[in-house]
């Protein structure tokens, strides 16, 4: 079968995510397409039989990046799945957005689930999030590829499953999806660049999935179009990217650095390289 995935991803969890679903398809006979919503939109291609959405949770939806075009599908095939990730909570994310395509595009989403990985956000007001230390960070990779692994074979063995229809996850999700935007938008008016630390490198322009970042003289000029996706805050190499004040203190205040090794190199390339 021919398998089509798009994805969006901020710090590289996501990305983590789609790729290896996309070894475990393979090694199951499928062939897969794998691309970049960020950069390539949501049309997929007239051969593909099954199409799917990797995505991660942000207040119990997907991201602004992906949200948009997820109700503007353009495919052949009729039939997708979706899988989110998050650390906490998704709610009933997986479920709302199955209604919507359902009812918008016409496809049948007969696959919803979720899996867990590291936390990414550590932030004022939250500080009680933590992003995990390196072996713990470990042991959650490890947990996430097994749970992967065995959602991997039940669409490949066409399993249906609709993860999020509990009355709390109902609750919470509404509740999330009605007051996320207004408290990123608390966060991002508090948003700042420590002159001392920063080296004018210009990574966080690069990275921004908005272009909402540009280097003016070797300074960092933010725009109006910020999503809260983190990258910049958590990908700068000298930490210099704050939200208020209080995370110059790095230790209260950790930095994520990705699923990999050498998330910055990654997701960069995974920005300008096309039909993957």
């Amino acid at each position: 079968m021919k398998i089509e995935i798009k994805y969006f991803s901020s710090t590289g969890n996501t990305l983590w995510m789609a790729h290896r679903a996309t070894e475990i398809f393979e090694r199951l006979g499928h062939e897969v397409i794998i691309s970049n919503a960020e950069r390539d939109g949501m049309e997929y291609r007239d051969e593909s039989e099954l199409l799917g959405i990797f995505y991660p949770v942000w207040g119990s939806t997907m991201p602004d990046p992906i949200a948009y075009h997820v109700t503007r599908i353009k495919a052949s095939a009729r039939k997708m799945f979706l899988i989110g990730n998050c650390a906490l909570f998704t709610g009933d994310t997986g479920l709302y957005w199955k209604k919507h395509i359902e009812e918008t595009v016409g496809l049948y989403v007969f696959y919803v689930d979720h899996v867990v990985l590291p936390m990414n956000v550590n932030v004022p007001n939250f500080n009680w999030l933590k992003v995990p230390h390196a072996r713990k960070k470990e042991a959650i990779m490890a947990k996430a590829l097994k749970r992967l692994t065995a959602i991997c074979r039940d669409i490949h063995l066409g399993k249906t499953k609709s993860r999020g229809h509990n009355p709390f996850g109902k609750l919470g999700g509404w509740l999330q999806r009605n007051r996320h935007h207004w408290a990123y938008a608390c966060w991002i008016k508090t948003m700042a660049t420590d002159r001392d630390r920063c080296n004018g490198c210009g990574i966080c322009s690069q990275l921004c999935p908005v272009d909402n970042i540009s280097m003016l003289d070797e300074k960092v000029v933010f725009g109006h179009k910020c999503i809260f996706c983190l990258r910049c805050y958590n990908l700068c190499p000298t930490n210099a990217l704050l939200i208020g004040e209080g995370t110059k203190n790095e230790a209260r205040y950790r930095r994520y650095k990705g699923a990999f090794k050498n998330t910055v190199k990654i997701i960069l390339e995974d920005k300008k390289i096309k039909g993957r």
